[in-house]
């Protein structure tokens, strides 16, 4: 990977890119990358009885203030399961933040994860930055029937620490039980990773486009 890159992380809903590459993330803001986060959803609807409408929004800020993301981070409010109907609109706010964040490298949902919400990113991700950018996806193993992985990042106990600690921040996803909070799950993923390219742990993405 270059030196200061400028790299856009794009997340569906809270909590899909520090489950999907939360320990890349803390790699590349300790190497003093430019990293900006786009989530597009809070997932109210997701939310388990007793949790407030705010709460996954005051979740994603903390969560991004662990990897010092806290003001380059925006979270908008697409309808969660309906991004279908707001492609367009979803598009035009990766081509406006195209626009102004010329990114190097853009990092979203797989090719093969069949959330509609996640497939619309993705879709939308490879339509405005496929000329102007390497793109990557990270793993959502649940929601995945094949996952592919070309590119590993490396990471440290260090790294998987902080991906850990914003995780924790999702208390209404870990009272949930949603499994892939589950720290035996995260760390597990991370260490077969890890094994597959020689480091003590890893997280996998599929690559889209790699420019030098």
């Amino acid at each position: 990977m270059g030196i200061d890159m400028r790299i856009l992380i794009l997340s569906p809903h809270t909590d899909d890119c520090e489950v999907g590459c939360g320990g890349s993330i803390a790699r590349w803001t300790e190497e003093g990358h430019d990293v900006h986060v786009l989530c597009f959803s809070a997932a109210v609807v997701s939310l388990p009885p007793g949790f407030g409408p705010g709460t996954t929004n005051e979740e994603f800020y903390k969560s991004m203030q662990v990897f010092g993301l806290f003001d380059k981070a925006v979270l908008t409010n697409y309808p969660t399961r309906e991004f279908p109907a707001w492609a367009q609109q979803i598009r035009q706010k990766l081509v406006d933040k195209k626009d102004r964040f010329e990114p190097d490298l853009v990092v979203g949902p797989s090719s093969t994860d069949c959330h509609q919400d996640h497939a619309v990113v993705h879709e939308e991700m490879v339509r405005v930055f496929k000329r102007d950018a390497s793109i990557i996806c990270y793993e959502a193993p649940w929601n995945q029937t094949l996952t592919h992985t070309q590119h590993f990042v490396r990471l440290t106990r260090a790294h998987m620490a902080k991906k850990h600690e914003a995780m924790q921040h999702y208390q209404s996803q870990i009272f949930k039980g949603s499994g892939y909070f589950d720290p035996e799950h995260t760390m597990g993923l991370a260490r077969v990773r890890g094994v597959q390219c020689n480091a003590d742990y890893a997280e996998a993405f599929e690559v889209i486009r790699w420019m030098k």
